[in-house]
């Protein structure tokens, strides 16, 4: 169930950004697996679009 919910916010999320902000997205959770586990579910989503500089995606 848990996985189910990752799997469809991330949908989601991919649905509103850019094409370029998506393939960023996806070199991330690629090369650093780590993010995904490591979040806790009490994440505010607000926050889960901020990349390692606490910048919104697609802000810089």
């Amino acid at each position: 169930m848990k996985e189910t919910r990752r799997k469809l916010f991330i949908q989601d999320i991919f649905r509103q950004i850019t094409r370029k902000e998506q393939i960023a997205l996806k070199q991330l959770l690629l090369f650093r697996p780590h993010i995904q586990s490591s979040a806790p579910d009490t994440t505010p989503p607000s926050r889960c679009l901020e990349d390692t500089a606490g910048l919104p995606l697609g802000k810089a």
